[in-house]
């Protein structure tokens, strides 16, 4: 918050690029990971990038009291939502390996990655 977004990138970046060359790791990245090609690379040279798809009514509902997310902190909360799913959906389309509706019952999301071939 206090160095902005293009400072919080930086880290994101030197965190995808170290704990992707480990296996073995689940690695919750932040929904922005992918607008760097960089980042889904490094992801994806140990690993299975998993894309945990909602809808935009999903996201709202679940973000609705939330105070922390710097690029959600306009007037019109859900036209930000909407505008960064616009932008980021094509980019995890192509990144993704196993594509995953997480709207669901959390177990029924972890038995769908399970069963997906990149982990059978």
């Amino acid at each position: 918050a206090e160095d902005g977004e293009e400072a919080f990138r930086a880290m994101e970046r030197e965190a995808c690029r170290t704990l992707g060359r480990d296996g073995g790791l689940v690695i919750a990245t932040g929904g922005g990971a992918v607008l760097n090609a960089d980042n889904v690379t490094s992801l994806a040279e140990n690993g299975t990038i998993v894309w945990l798809t909602v809808t935009a009514d999903t996201v709202i509902a679940r973000l609705a009291d939330d105070t922390t997310r710097p690029l959600l902190q306009r007037d019109d909360k859900e036209a930000a939502i909407a505008e960064l799913l616009a932008v980021r959906a094509p980019l995890y389309r192509r990144a993704a390996a196993v594509i995953v509706d997480a709207a669901r019952d959390p177990r029924d999301v972890v038995e769908s990655i399970l069963a997906a071939p990149s982990f059978s």
